[in-house]
Formats: structure tokens, C-alpha cells, sequence
């Protein structure tokens, strides 16, 4: 439950932060987990500490779903 509710947090700060729907935040996360090869929980974890997406940019697939 605690792994759930830290994948969330961090979930909600990169939709808040980029714009992005519930669906692509979650990508966005994944993506860096299976591109740095760090577990989902602790990339979860290193964004909710920091406030920051490790890997961010366009390469990451971090475009807003809606205009700023």
C-alpha cells in the first residue's frame, strides 16, 4: 500500500507540473525507470524528495496534453 501511494505522489507532481494526464504520467515514470534501470518505487521516491523527474525533456515524453 505504501509503494502505491508513492508512485501517486509522484504520479500527481508530474501531472501537475507538465500538464500530463493520470495515463502518461505513469509512462513518464516508467520510461525512466526502465531507462536508468531503477526500480518504479525508487524513481517514484527520487521524485517525490526532490520535486524533480530525473531524465525530463522530450526525450522523456514529457509534452503537455493541454496548452499552458
Amino acid at each position: 500500500m505504501r509503494t502505491r501511494t508513492l508512485i501517486g505522489q509522484a504520479q500527481g507532481i508530474i501531472m501537475e507540473r507538465f500538464g500530463l494526464s493520470d495515463a502518461r504520467a505513469f509512462a513518464v515514470m516508467s520510461r525512466v525507470s526502465q531507462d536508468s534501470n531503477v526500480k518504479l518505487v525508487d524513481v517514484a521516491r527520487d521524485i517525490v524528495s526532490t520535486r524533480r523527474v530525473p531524465g525530463t525533456g522530450r526525450a522523456a515524453g514529457l509534452t503537455p496534453d493541454r496548452p499552458r
